[in-house]
């Protein structure tokens, strides 16, 4: 129990894919600043995973290392990524340590499920991103091997100028899709344009709009291979967000919205070949790939396995290379130490926060008791972290803005926030006033209500029962789980809206930035797409768009400040901590990208550095 308070204490490290620039990070903000990336450092990556003080002294991504690297604890998440996010630089390689880089051969993974769709833009859920992102490139994305400063992709080079307004792009000439037809800066323009739009699936993507208005002003062409967007306004997001996989760049002319969300065609390393859904994925390496020299490796098979057993199973008979945490549910670390003990010098893993907190959400479009706010107040109240995370394992106590910049990473401060007091006298005493607002609600005797689950094994079987327990306990709140298969899941929240309360996922961030963490929750008059629980609050609506337009880190905290009290107060879900999970490979699976800096969702999956030395 108090080694999940100390590690806490280094979740401020948790700082996610960063801006390459001064204005996403609270700097300078200057009319003209330019920032360059050479084509190399989108091609290479260094050789070495970084360890922290708890892991082995070795690093098991060279090819003449058969060394263990395990690394366990939030301290050896995002080392030295505190305070002010780090900004782009070009990325070196060491090569002293590669022998040779073996090219070709097969990656086996495994993932949980099929995607839904094979679109970004519409579910970033790890099925989509794991499938998706091998095909695609962007204009920018996340360096390798830690994915923490954004660097070029499809753009080489790039100046932002009038007070952070425009932005222009310097493209790869010669680009060609998987269909073998040219990509240029067109495509850019009809990609982000299509994204600002509200199109047949969605509406105008989150990334590119705040609210449901478009950031911006006018996108146009100049030549084949540049591209020049203004912005209605400064925006401190847009730039890292270029980086991500929802900004998945397609070509219009092979593009089809329906067609596309099972047959992608994109420009990246590889070109899914074959899907069989529920058994498997086959990719093969793009022979026209615009950075030369890559990919390694000639393709990626990823075979569906849906329970744990058996894929891990697989993975220690040698079937399988390689898990990666988005694909890791039900590895803990008892399952991984055991794994290496069993192959000394075989194995690599290492621990990394899954960046997709948990809660306890309400559904504001539904009439229940959680409509009267002391309702939502005395669930926030009554309900114990620190009994949670005693239950489960892999589960840090934490708020929901895990910022080392703009919120609260300490554990211990957190003590005098409501629902957070400590074990002891401060906890029975929420409890109390807990009970008492149920009272004053009209609910003295609690209440009965189906609860939404999924069935994947971190919530069915951990979080779900756990805070069903704890609710029933404190509150007398008697919950029938309903669990659902994630299509089923995903029908309730997105499609028909008929769930009344969730055991679930809470809050994200793929950006170190308030906005990327607190739009979590949308604006009013939102969809079910982009508003799954229908709550509203109009200053706080306000708040968002003042982040999303700000660049100083002072006056971001403030508003982030803000933000959190009105969910203090308003309780829209109770956050409740955020998980981890594990990578595993066989040590003949070089140059991996490290997750430990950007959880599941990161460009790690794209593969194009990772060669087998088998």
């Amino acid at each position: 129990m108090t080694n999940k308070f100390t590690k806490l204490m280094t979740l401020g490290c948790l700082v996610l894919l960063v801006s390459g620039l001064s204005i996403s990070c609270g700097g300078d903000d200057d009319s003209s600043s330019t920032a360059s990336t050479s084509t190399a450092s989108t091609s290479t990556s260094t050789a070495s995973t970084s360890t922290a003080s708890t892991s082995t002294a070795s690093t098991a991504t060279t090819e003449a290392s058969t060394a263990t690297n395990v690394v366990t604890g939030i301290a050896a998440y995002s080392e030295g990524q505190k305070g002010e996010v780090a900004k782009a630089t070009p990325v070196t390689v060491d090569k002293s340590s590669f022998t040779s880089i073996k090219r070709g051969g097969i990656l086996n993974q495994a993932h949980r499920r099929s995607p839904r769709y094979f679109r970004q833009d519409l579910s970033t859920a790890s099925d989509e991103t794991a499938a998706s992102m091998p095909i695609f490139n962007g204009l920018l994305w996340t360096a390798p091997p830690t994915h923490t400063q954004v660097t070029g992709d499809i753009a080489k080079d790039w100046t932002i100028m009038n007070a952070g307004k425009t932005y222009i792009f310097d493209l790869h000439e010669n680009i060609v899709n998987h269909n073998g037809n040219k990509f240029d800066s067109e495509d850019v323009k009809f990609t982000l344009e299509w994204l600002g739009a509200e199109s047949d699936n969605r509406p105008p993507h989150s990334s590119v709009s705040a609210g449901g208005e478009s950031i911006f002003k006018d996108i146009r062409t100049n030549g084949p291979n540049q591209i020049i967007i203004d912005l209605n306004a400064a925006d401190s997001v847009f730039f890292p967000q270029l980086g991500q996989r929802y900004m998945n760049m397609h070509t219009e002319a092979d593009f089809d919205e329906e067609g596309s969300k099972d047959a992608p065609v994109g420009t990246g390393p590889y070109a899914m070949t074959s899907h069989v859904p529920g058994e498997k994925i086959e990719y093969r390496k793009h022979s026209d790939y615009f950075k030369a020299g890559l990919p390694y490796l000639d393709g990626i098979d990823t075979f569906i396995i849906r329970d744990p057993t058996p894929r891990f199973a697989a993975f220690e008979a040698k079937r399988l290379d390689i898990i990666l945490m988005g694909s890791s549910h039900g590895l803990y670390s008892d399952i991984a130490t055991a794994m290496e003990k069993r192959h000394q010098g075989e194995v690599t893993w290492y621990e990394g926060l899954h960046t997709v907190g948990r809660g306890v959400h309400f559904n504001h479009r539904k009439e229940g008791p959680w409509s009267d706010k002391r309702v939502r107040q005395a669930v926030n109240l009554a309900i114990d972290r620190d009994a949670i995370c005693q239950a489960i394992p892999a589960c840090f106590p934490g708020y929901q803005l895990p910022s080392a910049t703009y919120g609260i990473t300490d554990r211990a401060a957190l003590n005098d926030r409501a629902g957070w007091a400590p074990a002891g006298p401060a906890k029975d005493a929420e409890i109390a006033a807990a009970k008492q607002l149920m009272a004053d609600a009209g609910y003295p005797n609690g209440f009965e209500v189906d609860v939404l689950c999924r069935d994947s094994v971190d919530y069915a079987e951990r979080l779900c029962p756990v805070a069903e327990f704890l609710l029933r306990e404190s509150l007398n709140i008697r919950s029938t789980l309903d669990v659902k298969e994630t299509g089923a899941w995903n029908e309730a929240q997105q499609q028909t809206g008929e769930w009344m309360m969730e055991f679930g996922s809470a809050n994200s961030a793929n950006v170190d930035h308030p906005y990327n963490w607190l739009e979590y929750w949308g604006f009013c008059g939102e969809g079910l797409f982009e508003n799954i629980r229908g709550w509203c609050n109009e200053d706080y609506d306000q708040l968002l768009r003042d982040m999303r337009a700000e660049t100083d880190t002072a006056k971001l905290t403030d508003l982030a400040t803000q933000a959190i009290a009105i969910l203090d107060e308003e309780v829209p879900s109770a956050h409740l901590f955020w998980p981890s999970r594990f990578s595993i490979r066989w040590n003949y699976v070089m140059n991996p990208a490290d997750e430990k800096n950007a959880g599941q969702y990161s460009a790690a999956r794209r593969f194009e550095n990772q060669w087998l030395n088998k």
